[in-house]
């Protein structure tokens, strides 16, 4: 269903795997900078891989983004994943969350990714948690609160990563 109506050869980003409906601040944002927006349902590899072959960019919460769904969608671009994040981050634990599956997704985006950030607040730093996603040298930045532990900061830049406090 298409809710953006734009040049049929504009770039397209496919909006998938959601539980909300209001895309109104996606479609906003894409049509002002001339990208046709479409939704599909797919969480699994296989409905990706069908649905999702014209798309320049994605837009998901949930499924099954592995290696063979990035591999097998050479038009995307960009990924942007509803709700990626870690639920802890530590010098020597890395980047971490609560379940495996969300652990091996977040660590194929960051092999895809040209940069990762983390945002993270101040109650994630220094802590580890169940599914490791990977180390903090896989990580460009991290932008955390002022009230991250000064400590815990400083041990993030000694360990050569840039920290933001915002």
């Amino acid at each position: 269903m298409a809710i953006a109506a734009t040049a049929p050869d504009a770039p397209l980003v496919v909006v998938c795997g959601l539980d909300h409906v209001n895309l109104t601040e996606e479609q906003d944002v894409l049509a002002k900078a001339g990208v046709r927006l479409q939704t599909v349902i797919a969480r699994t590899e296989a409905e990706y891989l069908e649905r999702c072959g014209e798309a320049d960019g994605l837009l998901i919460q949930y499924g099954a983004v592995t290696r063979r769904v990035l591999e097998g969608l050479p038009r995307v671009r960009v990924l942007v994943r509803y709700g990626v994040g870690v639920d802890g981050i530590d010098v020597q634990g890395g980047l971490s969350t609560h379940h495996d599956v969300e652990a091996n997704t977040n660590r194929v985006l960051i092999d895809r990714a040209r940069r990762a950030v983390v945002v993270a607040d101040a109650s994630k730093i220094a802590r580890v948690a169940f599914a490791r996603i990977c180390g903090i040298e896989r990580v460009h930045e991290l932008v955390t609160d002022a009230g991250a532990d000064p400590a815990a900061v400083r041990a993030f830049r000694d360990a050569g990563l840039p920290v933001t406090l915002a």
